[in-house]
């Protein structure tokens, strides 16, 4: 997880016990962490690698097209592996695919953009503003979020197709959290402070209460089983 100074800490977890095991550790530092709320960072679903953007220097005058992005793997190792800095807008956050090949993001010029990170190329997706994305499990489709969270749509990561419109809400959708069935999620559903936990339907178009409080529920996380 992220600290609002731009370190990425880790923190053992017991599943049996619920608990956590522990001190914090940081692991990285120096995270682009935009706006105080919006890591550049993301981590591999086996939880082995992870891929983040370079923060501001210390005099915070390094810009985003001197930031670097780079690799770091289960051993600690730190790569740089592109060699063109990727021009993040300055709200948008990485989203690495179930291969490990990929990054889908959000660019300066608003769009939903993928780039493949062996060879480099960049492929925009689509024009709409994107509030959410996430990569279904098989790597082939985005689930996408637009119109400032009201239309969730699916979209082929190649871009041979045009987005296809799954589900509408009248409250934001965020937080989206794929589950073993392609077509079943989870996300937050709400506006800030009053968020409920939801299960999405992509096949009905339908939404069902999960988990829902006086609390403001968001940012659902599946366990690997």
């Amino acid at each position: 997880y992220m600290s609002g100074a731009g370190s990425v800490l880790a923190l053992p977890f017991d599943p049996r016990r619920m608990a956590t095991l522990g001190a914090p550790v940081q692991v990285l530092q120096d995270v682009d962490f935009q706006n105080g709320h919006s890591a550049t960072f993301s981590a591999s679903r086996s939880g082995n690698t992870a891929i983040y953007q370079s923060g501001p220097d210390r005099e915070g005058l390094r810009t985003s097209r001197d930031r670097t992005l780079e690799w770091i793997d289960e051993s600690g190792a730190v790569d740089r592996i592109a060699a063109r800095p990727i021009e993040l807008h300055r709200s948008a956050w990485l989203r690495l695919s179930p291969d490990d090949g990929r990054v889908a993001y959000r660019g300066v010029d608003d769009g939903l953009w993928v780039r493949a990170l062996a060879d480099g190329p960049d492929l925009r997706l689509m024009e709409d503003e994107p509030y959410e994305w996430e990569w279904f499990a098989s790597g082939d489709e985005l689930l996408v979020v637009t119109e400032r969270g009201t239309a969730v749509q699916r979209l082929l990561a190649d871009g041979s197709r045009a987005a296809e419109a799954v589900l509408r809400s009248e409250q934001p959708v965020a937080s989206l959290e794929p589950t073993s069935d392609p077509n079943v999620w989870l996300a937050s559903v709400g506006a800030t402070g009053v968020r409920d936990i939801r299960r999405l339907n992509l096949e009905s178009g339908e939404m069902s209460e999960v988990l829902a409080t006086e609390a403001d529920e968001r940012g659902p996380a599946l366990s690997p089983d």
